[in-house]
């Protein structure tokens, strides 16, 4: 892969799409630069009858609104953007990897950012608040990290293959190269402007479950399947 070459499924044809050779990359580098770089992408996709194509990470809330909290980032683009001609059409990841393995679990030796006796702590709140009619849904996460030295790509179709979900990425920013997985609920508009929608609780299902097993010290978590957890992969790497 190319630097600045961004491949993403395009769920609603079904296809996937190629970005490559950026005509322009735009990029913040903090908060204050977030809108500034967005309105930035948005005149150049006008001007130039361009494409745009990237991403905005959760970490850039605070500067659509300073209500929300966010932690800064450290050395990671809150705001990443390249401008591109036309995109290509590419065969789809999964029909590279077809193997017998390919559902095979991914052990790189995942280590959470926060110890064992903090995450007890916090779900023993959480199961608290619920108990007492505080709140119906805790949405709780932790930051997972391990070491990679292999191919991005390969990852990427692995990732896909094992979890074909509607909305994946792979983005090659030159020093950060992400592949994205994660499975997105959006509400489709119909012909009618209606608006479908539907009950979603995140479930993990057996085999995710069987396959994500995170390394507290010496101890390692396999979240049970009636946890009620929602399986998404998000890898930085």
């Amino acid at each position: 892969m190319m630097q600045g070459e961004i491949i993403l499924r395009d769920v609603a044809h079904n296809q996937w799409l190629r970005f490559e050779a950026p005509r322009e990359i735009i990029v913040a580098n903090e908060l204050a630069e977030v809108l500034p770089a967005l309105t930035r992408v948005e005149a150049w996709v006008n001007e130039h009858d361009a494409y745009a194509a990237g991403f905005i990470a959760y970490e850039a809330a605070p500067a659509f609104d300073n209500a929300l909290a966010a932690h800064p980032l450290r050395d990671f683009p809150p705001v990443w953007f390249g401008l591109y001609n036309a995109p290509t059409l590419v065969q789809s990841p999964v029909s590279s990897l077809q193997s017998p393995n390919a559902h095979k679990a991914l052990n790189y030796n995942w280590t959470p950012n926060v110890a064992r006796e903090t995450y007890n702590v916090a779900i023993a709140r959480i199961r608290e608040h619920i108990a007492r009619g505080d709140t119906y849904q805790v949405n709780y996460t932790m930051r997972l990290r391990a070491d990679f030295d292999g191919d991005a790509w390969a990852l990427f179709t692995r990732l896909v293959c094992a979890q074909p979900n509607s909305y994946a990425a792979f983005m090659d920013t030159g020093r950060y190269v992400i592949c994205s997985a994660s499975p997105e609920l959006f509400l489709p508009r119909g012909a009618a402007d209606d608006v479908l929608l539907w009950n979603e609780r995140g479930e993990i299902t057996e085999t995710c479950a069987a396959n994500i097993v995170v390394q507290f010290g010496d101890d390692f978590f396999t979240p049970p399947v009636e946890c009620g957890l929602h399986c998404a992969l998000f890898i930085v790497l």
